[in-house]
């Protein structure tokens, strides 16, 4: 599907979990924009542990124009040493979840078995809905290879 034909994002919501008490005061963010959601997870990064040190979990809430809405948790890394944009985890989390993004360190058949057995049971939706979203909505200026 065309990026251009995608639906586009109504609000995202960000709720920081954890992270410096200075930060904590402010720490539930509302934009309208792909682009002010991933300028607020990078100022948040600057604060956040390296990745052999932990990380912060963000909890983020997608409303697209269409009032479809998903919630899911994101985990906050330092920038430069394992901070992942925004758009491109909610691709990944939609290719994965969608049977479109098997990880290399997956087997066909452990991926497809997680598929089967753990989709749909936790996040409360099908494989085949998981690629629908993939395939409908637009998820920020990162567009996939």
């Amino acid at each position: 599907m065309n990026a251009t034909k995608r639906i586009g994002v109504k609000k995202i919501k960000l709720y920081r979990a954890e992270g410096v008490r200075l930060e904590m005061n402010n720490r539930t963010r509302e934009v309208t924009t792909w682009k002010g959601a991933e300028e607020i997870l990078l100022g948040w990064s600057h604060t956040a542990p390296k990745p052999d040190e932990g990380y912060h979990k963000c909890d983020i809430e997608i409303t697209w124009d269409n009032d479809h809405t998903i919630k899911f948790r994101y985990d906050l890394y330092r920038i430069g040493s394992g901070f992942e944009s925004l758009s491109k985890h909610v691709h990944g989390m939609l290719s994965f979840n969608g049977g479109v993004g098997k990880p290399s360190h997956f087997s066909e058949s452990d991926y497809r078995r997680y598929l089967t057995d753990m989709v749909a049971r936790y996040s409360g939706a099908s494989v085949e809905k998981w690629r629908e979203w993939h395939d409908t909505y637009a998820y920020g200026d990162w567009t996939p290879n």
